[in-house]
């Protein structure tokens, strides 16, 4: 985050991408209270709870790496553009 900020790329990431970033993210948690509260009535609340909060952090554990590689995917390209810009400027 403090990359983010530091280096200015919160002026170049457009809107798009940054309004649409946590939508992955309420997509898991709206599954998993769905999911969730079709079981409910025959689960008792403290199982319920457990079950939900330990799908929420697996859902999280596996969603960081995934975002991760994806924003890492997104920086090297940003890179490699503005590299052919520099160089095509360069002409």
């Amino acid at each position: 985050m403090s990359d983010f900020i530091a280096t200015g790329e919160y002026r170049r990431t457009p809107i798009r991408d940054l309004m649409f970033a946590p939508y992955k993210r309420i997509i898991i948690q709206q599954f998993v209270v769905i999911l969730l509260s079709l079981f409910a009535p025959k689960l008792a609340g403290v199982i319920f709870v457990t079950l939900f909060v330990g799908i929420k952090i697996a859902a999280n554990l596996l969603y960081r790496p995934i975002t991760d590689m994806a924003m890492d995917k997104l920086m090297r390209r940003k890179e490699k553009s503005k590299q052919r810009r520099d160089l095509d400027g360069d002409h």
